[in-house]
């Protein structure tokens, strides 16, 4: 992914995530309209095949979601210009690279079956990342911050017995960052499994659940970084995350009417 081909590959990203927002923002905006109207027969599709349509959820959605990431990364990459690998050599699996992310999304989401549901993201993400263990005398560590616009989209299968339910989230998320052709893309799987519990407030219950993730993540961060003796040096980084699987667990409640809170 070298001269060229990055650029492109950027704008065929992004052109592919967002037709995947615009796709499912359509979606949503019939879905909701139909809702409105009082059609039955939208979305979902196979209603008829739930015993209890009372159960159903309204077709349509919107969501603010707040997520916050602290990981660990590895080098697969590191290209610096001009090439001073005789002089100092590096070597990526040595550099300690610690990476915090602060996401909000607005994510419209619509059942198309009932016990498939399709959503689209968009949203803005920040990054903090920290390599440290540089072989550099002059400078053994270093600070990236970096923000920019983030899209995606995915889905959802779902199924239940009585209070029990399970679930499968698949998202495929892409961030295109503001220095030069930095970009985020992040592939993952969330499996959960969980019930819900009664409360004594009449048409309200508490979810808990837990389960896990599988994240395939791949960075890459292109720009100049100016080193004491050394003067102004172009890099071309590509990280991935060191730690695909996690364990997870999490609560949600009715709040009011249709209005729902989860963490």
């Amino acid at each position: 992914m070298n001269g060229p081909d990055k650029p492109y590959k950027k704008g065929n990203l992004m052109k592919r995530y967002l037709f995947c927002i615009c796709f499912a923002a359509s979606i949503l905006a019939g879905a909701c309209s139909a809702a409105r109207a009082g059609t039955e027969t939208f979305f979902p599709l196979g209603r008829s095949l739930v015993e209890d349509q009372k159960s159903l959820p309204i077709p349509c959605g919107i969501g603010i979601n707040y997520y916050y990431q602290r990981q660990g990364y590895d080098v697969s990459r590191i290209k610096l210009t001009p090439d001073i690998s005789q002089m100092i050599p590096i070597n990526p699996g040595d550099l300690n690279v610690k990476s915090r992310i602060n996401e909000a999304n607005l994510k419209l989401d619509v059942w198309v079956l009932p016990f498939l549901n399709l959503f689209a993201i968009v949203g803005r993400v920040e990054e903090n990342t920290k390599v440290t263990n540089i072989p550099f005398p002059q400078m053994n560590s270093v600070v990236y911050k970096d923000e920019g616009n983030l899209y995606g989209g995915g889905a959802t299968l779902v199924y239940g017995i009585k209070h029990f339910w399970a679930s499968l989230t698949v998202a495929d998320s892409y961030a295109d960052l503001n220095k030069s052709d930095s970009w985020i893309q992040a592939f993952v799987l969330t499996p959960k499994v969980g019930a819900r519990i009664d409360t004594p407030w009449p048409g309200k219950g508490l979810n808990v659940w837990v389960g896990g993730t599988f994240q395939k993540a791949e960075e890459e961060h292109t720009g100049d970084w100016d080193v004491p003796g050394l003067g102004s040096l172009k890099y071309d980084v590509k990280l991935k995350e060191k730690e695909p699987l996690n364990v997870i667990a999490g609560f949600g409640t009715d709040l009011w009417g249709r209005v729902a809170m989860e963490v």
